[in-house]
């Protein structure tokens, strides 16, 4: 998210304009794809409150037997968030519910207990992520494992911060929420959010219920590169949403509330964006706050799964869908794309940045990028590049099993910081991976003169020396 940010600041945000540039996108987001090992990926650009490129990258799965499709289903993860704020403004706008009303109000199954002094959650505050909840995440459940009814589910709740001073992150107050809607209406939520918000979207594609009878459903993969299963959530509104490049195109452009759309009126929409906090609105995540080019959207990061969608008040948006677990993917993509169409070079980065070394690695390949570190850092005695830019480096070719050009980051890493403890480790962690217990020994030992009670080294030495 801090990349985004940074990016926000940097640059406007426009379509590219013809053709070519946005081959040279494609291109680029191709070859990042197969940088880092990622089957299946999907963008949609949006210009003018209108699709203006839509591209389906990749594969279902690594088995590469079927192409992916703008309709192919991908979880969103905490971008249900924003479908579900959706959900909850129509029961406002058909006066079913107040939104400045406490919860416990309209709740039946169970009561939320209120704060300490006696404040009460409202839902305006559910929404906004000001009601002081915990459970920052929903959890989540593996295929087989038998999953606690909701009214069970929301028991974990706890009010641990006074609601409405301040913002605290919390998917389970969104799964309070889903209990909000299913008290009131009577219906169970999936059905509800179908009937109310996606099909008359046109999301027909779309559901809070893991598609099993699809097969065009990409596979989810982990940070091992291994395929991951698809999780089952009680709180399916925090994070259980399976959607498309068609279908999220379509929301984000009813959420830019340049056209009518069926389901909400636009001063409710507007009300949806006004901020809360610095950062939140009602079910709207907020990018580069005070910055003359703001930007509004969600992100989404579970097990396989990373997606986002950010539109801005002049009415341009990108959608970005993946099946992987790669950190930076959807952030890369969004670089990518701001290179391609303003033609920008690296060097409109910022050294505090280091968004371009993120970029030249997955498009330009590791010996590119280290000869630009080495470049850029050349005769300066002091270190332009924070202890932890190479290591990050250095550890992502070791997942892509990459090891030569791991090794050049971490070695030159201990030339940068020859005092610390944390560049030997890696040197050691890197060696033990790759087989050479050796020069992991000797570098574990390293770690131990600068650090004496480092138990990482301490432990390894151990290991290895029971081999």
């Amino acid at each position: 998210m801090r990349l985004l940010l940074l990016l926000s600041l940097l640059f406007p945000f426009a379509a590219p304009v013809n053709a070519q540039e946005f081959k040279e996108y494609e291109m680029a987001l191709n070859n990042a794809m197969k940088e880092a090992r990622i089957t299946s990926a999907g963008i949609v650009i949006i210009k003018n409150g209108k699709e203006v490129y839509k591209c389906p990258l990749g594969y279902l799965n690594a088995g590469r037997t079927k192409k992916t499709n703008s309709s192919t289903l991908y979880n969103v993860a905490s971008v249900s968030k924003s479908l579900t704020a959706w959900g909850v403004m129509k029961l406002v706008e058909q006066e079913k519910i107040e939104l400045n009303e406490p919860v416990n109000k309209y709740l039946k199954r169970w009561k939320v207990p209120d704060y300490s002094d006696g404040t009460p959650i409202t839902i305006k505050m559910l929404l906004s992520h000001t009601a002081g909840l915990n459970m920052g995440a929903v959890p989540d459940y593996a295929p087989g494992k038998s999953l606690p009814s909701l009214p069970d589910a929301v028991k974990d709740l706890m009010v641990i911060q006074k609601p409405g001073e301040g913002f605290r992150y919390s998917g389970g107050g969104y799964m309070l929420l889903q209990l909000l809607i299913e008290d009131v209406t009577g219906t169970e939520f999936s059905t509800y959010m179908k009937e109310t918000v996606l099909a008359p979207l046109g999301m027909m594609n779309s559901s809070f219920q893991i598609p099993v009878h699809s097969d065009n459903v990409a596979t989810p993969y982990d940070e091992t590169l291994k395929a991951a299963p698809h999780y089952s959530y009680v709180g399916v509104s925090a994070a259980g949403l399976y959607t498309c490049l068609d279908d999220l195109s379509k929301f984000a452009i009813a959420s830019l509330g340049v056209q009518p759309n069926p389901v909400l009126k636009k001063e409710t929409l507007d009300l949806m964006k006004e901020k809360v906090t610095k950062n939140y609105g009602l079910g709207y995540s907020f990018d580069g706050p005070d910055s003359s080019i703001e930007f509004l959207g969600h992100g989404g990061a579970a097990s396989g799964w990373r997606a986002a969608y950010y539109i801005n008040t002049s009415g341009d948006g990108i959608v970005l869908l993946s099946n992987s677990s790669f950190n930076d993917f959807v952030n890369l993509g969004l670089c990518i794309w701001i290179k391609s169409a303003y033609h920008r070079d690296s060097r409109y980065c910022t050294k505090s940045d280091y968004t371009f070394l993120i970029i030249d690695l997955f498009t330009k390949g590791q010996k590119y990028t280290a000869k630009r570190i080495k470049m850029l850092q050349g005769e300066s005695k002091e270190n332009i590049f924070p202890e932890f830019i190479c290591n990050t480096l250095g550890y992502w070719l070791m997942r892509l099993e990459r090891t030569e050009g791991a090794k050049t980051f971490f070695e030159f890493n201990t030339r940068l910081y020859p005092n610390s403890a944390n560049v030997y480790d890696s040197m050691g962690e890197f060696y033990e991976t790759t087989g050479n217990n050796k020069k992991a020994l000797k570098y574990y030992r390293k770690v131990l003169e600068l650090d004496p009670n480092n138990n990482h080294a301490l432990h390894a030495i151990q290991i290895i020396g029971r081999k």
